[in-house]
């Protein structure tokens, strides 16, 4: 219970005209500085007080004055209220799903000889369940974080005078795997230079067409994603006899294999990358 000053004691019994207006205050998210305070201003003047909309603004933020600076670029919504219509909490559980910071908060007036004394229940989110929701939210944002930091770098490959330009790493991966496979290298003795990746290649056995290839791959008794590797026809590279396909799975460590590659099988420098917006590297 919640003892009320006499400040507080004209909003906590004031009868708001409508479940709209109750909320109107609360939805301001993106209004600027000066559009929030002549809202408060209009709210202050409906509840009967003569406060200073911008003094009580100023005070709650901990600012000196009215600039705009970091003003809603990071909100938080707390509905206050009686009760709450299923209408309300529906859309309230909606929008904490799309990450937004909003809770509804039950208060309940009582009496108390000539005190007002508040009950204050906090319904969405339930107390209980806070603590499994706070460590569902830090997970899901992990892992926005980890898919933000994926590796959209592009790459010019140059084989002998040519140049492949703006390539994805996996792209460039196959291509400077292929040359070097061409020009007599086993998929083999590639995969041991890549000493981090246990296989590259998924390989099957004659030299076969790429509906051949997925198909005999799939019956190999071993786990074969088509999505995970380079399955069509002039992706395939053959060698020895078998037919191989190279995987799509190239991580960080992208540009760290390139150089392990060239200075092992192409150091004569006829077959060079180049980081697009880095100095290139022949």
């Amino acid at each position: 219970m919640l003892s009320l000053t006499p400040q507080v004691r004209n909003i906590a019994t004031a009868k708001p005209s409508s479940r709209t207006e109750n909320h109107s205050f609360f939805s301001a998210r993106g209004l600027c500085t000066a559009r929030a305070i002549t809202t408060y201003q209009k709210y202050l003047k409906q509840r009967g007080s003569d406060a200073d909309a911008e003094t009580e603004l100023l005070e709650f933020l901990c600012w000196s004055d009215s600039s705009d600076g970091d003003f809603g670029s990071d909100v938080r919504i707390v509905l206050a209220a009686g009760d709450f219509s299923k209408e309300v909490t529906s859309a309230v559980l909606w929008l904490k799903s799309k990450d937004v910071d909003i809770s509804c908060v039950r208060i309940k007036p009582y009496k108390d000889d000539r005190r007002i004394l508040l009950d204050v229940q906090t319904i969405i989110p339930l107390p209980e369940a806070l603590d499994y929701q706070v460590g569902i939210e830090r997970k899901k944002k992990a892992q926005e974080v980890k898919r933000g930091k994926r590796d959209t770098r592009k790459f010019d490959i140059t084989i002998g005078s040519e140049v492949h330009s703006r390539l994805s790493r996996q792209r460039a991966m196959l291509l400077i795997i292929s040359t070097l496979c061409a020009r007599g290298k086993s998929p083999e003795e590639i995969n041991k230079q890549i000493t981090w990746r246990k296989e590259l290649f998924c390989k099957v056995h004659g030299d076969v067409s790429s509906a051949q290839f997925v198909e005999l791959a799939k019956q190999s008794g071993k786990s074969f994603g088509e999505i995970h590797y380079f399955c069509d026809h002039n992706e395939l590279i053959r060698h020895g006899g078998d037919t191989y396909a190279l995987t799509r799975k190239w991580g960080p460590k992208t540009t760290h294999a390139m150089e392990k590659l060239i200075n092992r099988f192409a150091s004569d420098g006829s077959i060079g990358y180049q980081l697009c917006g880095a100095e290139a590297r022949q």
